[in-house]
């Protein structure tokens, strides 16, 4: 098997941030140093408010993005 890059796991996070339906995952998820995590973090409807707070996105933005 090929060697993993850390381009490979910050496409798999990006993925994970996106699909995520965990709290907790999206929680931690949202404190990762790739911008691009962080991002698909504050798209997904189902980060809860406290988490978009904390990531300096309105929940109201958030749920214009369904």
């Amino acid at each position: 098997m090929g060697k993993q890059t850390n381009s490979n796991y910050a496409s798999l996070r990006i993925l994970a941030a996106k699909l995520s339906e965990d709290a907790a995952a999206l929680k931690k998820l949202a404190q990762d140093k790739n911008q691009q995590v962080r991002s698909a973090v504050a798209e997904n409807a189902n980060t809860p408010a406290l988490v978009l707070a904390k990531l300096g996105v309105a929940a109201e933005v958030n749920a214009m993005a369904i």
